[in-house]
């Protein structure tokens, strides 16, 4: 069931209230207790939003799985991407249509303040369109430059980095894991910092800027 779906449900029931309501002369409406009721219906592990969510978040993490285990394919990443925004348009949706228009500071179920007030925290889902699908491929194009870079090694620093490269998995990890070679270590730290920092620097300063957006619109 959907937001919009959930509304019509409950609808009937709000029109005879609110009509019971204003023949015996009492201002129509629900005291906190009643929305409570309906807030916690909504997001219980069988409500509405629990089950879109679980559907739409599992998509958006298998199809970045994919991604980043195949970081040059095109097509993964924009699968990614395209899964990640429609997760994010849900979060967005379901705040706007319903989360938000709970006063659940009142709320008695502490249980269930925690759970709204975490749901209520969207976070780049308060992106615009355009935004959110910028800030999703900075992040992709983060994770590739991340992925893909490669150094020589520090006995022989002018070998192919297509045949001889290391990779940050798994040569590198292992190396810095295990190696007490000092020299070899600051020169494959810098190496590495090298090959990634300069490509990342200006993408990382728009994810800053886009990050600092959604936060200023929520």
């Amino acid at each position: 069931m959907s937001v919009d779906s959930l509304k019509n449900y409950f609808e009937p029931l709000f029109e005879h209230l609110d009509k019971q309501l204003a023949e015996n002369g009492e201002v129509a409406g629900f005291g906190p207790g009643f929305e409570e009721e309906v807030a916690k219906a909504y997001i219980a592990l069988d409500g509405p939003y629990e089950r879109e969510a679980s559907v739409l978040c599992n998509k958006a993490s298998v199809a970045e799985f994919e991604y980043e285990t195949d970081l040059l394919n095109i097509t993964k990443e924009e699968a990614a991407t395209a899964a990640s925004i429609a997760y994010s348009q849900f979060e967005l949706k379901a705040f706007d249509d319903f989360i938000s228009q709970f006063e659940y500071e009142n709320f008695e179920d502490a249980d269930l303040k925690r759970q709204l007030k975490f749901l209520s925290a969207i976070g780049t889902s308060a992106l615009d369109d355009t935004d959110l699908k910028r800030y999703n491929e900075v992040l992709s194009e983060m994770s590739k430059i991340y992925g893909t870079a490669k150094v020589c090694s520090y006995y022989k620093q002018d070998c192919d980095l297509e045949t001889e490269g290391f990779a940050l998995e798994p040569e590198l990890t292992a190396k810095f894991s295990k190696m007490e070679n000092y020299e070899e270590l600051k020169y494959l730290w810098k190496a590495w910092r090298d090959a990634t920092g300069p490509k990342m620097r200006k993408l990382y300063m728009e994810y800053v800027e886009l990050g600092n957006k959604a936060a200023r619109s929520t």
